[in-house]
């Protein structure tokens, strides 16, 4: 993680990066919320984390098609673009001359079975996906984390390896079509491109059915009206109680930062 003087002014550009996301989703009719630390952080402290050094947001595969289109008919700086190419999980970045990078994450809702088997099945599939997409970077970063080992790490290898086979582009193909898949009567949703701690979380379709806004950083920000479900699928009902960074998150977040 950063040091504090640092910290300060990545807040500083990600709440740039924020604001220019939050201005085109309006002005293009794009319902998004703030998600995971970000979330947490504009519930609890109405702004950042302290320590948090990424942003977060989540929208339906609906909205997210409809941001995309904007991008692919705007002309943006070369500074400022979405990256939806690389990643399983689409980012949006800011690149100021002699600072650190910002981006913002967009984690995708899809639609998942009702029914207990499809819905495993559908997880395996979306696990698979993630290790078949890893690239050298991000495979680098997974073994130097140690947040996976022994059986975990070596099916993580062999979805990599296979991975290695195919292009990003048609790995990318495959597994958005996969997301669509297995959607039962579409009364419950997951993030079918977070990680797997993330996309085993399903709620139902309505915590993404209405916004408001709140305030973060003195600005206002859009937020799911059912921000406290979401908060506490992730964080436990305590999420209002302040904790500490992880030493993995840390690790991990550090890591990254030296690679971009």
């Amino acid at each position: 993680m950063p040091d504090l003087p640092e910290t300060k002014q990545l807040h500083k550009d990600m709440l740039v990066l924020l604001q220019m996301f939050d201005d085109i989703c309006r002005k293009n009719g794009i319902r998004y919320s703030l998600h995971g630390g970000t979330l947490l952080g504009c519930i609890r402290d109405k702004g950042f984390i302290p320590w948090d050094d990424d942003i977060d947001v989540s929208m339906t595969r609906e909205e997210y098609k409809k941001l995309k289109d904007v991008f692919e008919q705007t002309a943006f700086n070369d500074k400022f673009y979405l990256d939806y190419t690389t990643n399983r999980c689409p980012q949006l970045w800011l690149k100021q001359e002699n600072r650190q990078p910002v981006w913002l994450d967009i984690f995708i809702w899809d639609f998942i079975s009702e029914k207990i088997i499809p819905q495993k099945m559908k997880i395996v599939g979306l696990s698979f996906f993630l290790a078949f997409l890893k690239t050298e970077r991000t495979m680098k970063l997974s073994t130097e984390s140690k947040k996976y080992t022994g059986l975990k790490h070596l099916l993580i290898l062999v979805g990599y390896g296979l991975g290695k086979l195919f292009s990003t582009d048609k790995k990318l193909q495959w597994a958005d079509s996969f997301s669509k898949r297995i959607t039962g009567s579409r009364i419950l949703i997951n993030r079918s491109n977070d990680l797997y701690a993330g996309m085993v979380i399903i709620l139902s379709k309505e915590v993404m059915d209405n916004y408001e806004d709140r305030e973060f950083e003195g600005k206002k920000l859009m937020v799911s009206s059912s921000y406290h479900d979401i908060l506490t699928s992730s964080y436990g009902e305590d999420y209002l109680i302040p904790r500490k960074m992880s030493v993995n998150e840390k690790n991990t977040h550090s890591m990254a930062r030296k690679t971009i």
